[in-house]
């Protein structure tokens, strides 16, 4: 039994995380469950981009990983699935100013609002690494202005280094697997039972 604290006391005040794991590895999802219970369901808008899960998909696994239905939420849905609702809106793979546009319907936001987007590694089939890190730039900076706390997932098998390095830049703390993927130090961490490694940078002012 590791003696490493919960994932949210070494993350303490980073606001924008990159999780690196494989897309149907226990520690990506180990992960993404911390990262959207920081806080209480009832206190919480639940937002995401989804491409690896339905909406509906989506939406169960942030209920059950947050222990109860959030005050809030809004998924883009950008599975192909064709799925609606009022909780979820759809938009293609590749429309970046769409996937802005509907998240900017949840705006502003009362009390805390969580985002994840799962996954940056199917986005990066659709379009470029410089759209791709314009885009996340872009993303996070409207966020962190709305006060959002933010996770992205990206399997740094499936993405080459550089690619994993330039987006790693953008944010204020990496949790990984596998230590080895960052190429910074880390400390442990254990997220809904599951070790993992966190490596924290300060943000400074926030995104330029």
């Amino acid at each position: 039994m590791t003696d490493a604290p919960p994932l949210v006391d070494v993350l303490d005040s980073a606001r924008s995380v990159l999780v690196l794991a494989g897309g149907l590895s226990d520690a990506k999802d180990a992960a993404c469950a911390s990262l959207l219970a920081r806080d209480a369901p009832a206190e919480t808008t639940a937002l995401a981009v989804s491409y690896d899960r339905s909406g509906g998909e989506w939406l169960a696994h942030a209920e059950s990983a947050m222990g109860g239905e959030p005050a809030e939420a809004l998924v883009v849905d950008a599975s192909g699935t064709g799925e609606g609702g009022d909780r979820v809106t759809t938009t293609g793979p590749d429309d970046l100013t769409g996937m802005q546009i509907a998240l900017s319907e949840a705006f502003p936001i009362a009390g805390t609002g969580v985002f994840c987007f799962d996954s940056f590694t199917t986005l990066l089939q659709y379009i470029d690494e410089a759209d791709a890190y314009r885009f996340c730039n872009e993303l996070l900076g409207r966020l962190w202005d709305a006060g959002v706390n933010v996770h992205v997932h990206l399997d740094p098998a499936a993405t080459d280094a550089d690619t994993v390095r330039s987006l790693a830049s953008l944010f204020d703390a990496v949790v990984a697997a596998d230590a080895g993927a960052i190429p910074a130090p880390t400390d442990p961490a254990v997220a809904d039972g599951r070790e993992v490694a966190v490596a924290t940078r300060s943000r400074g002012e926030g995104n330029d």
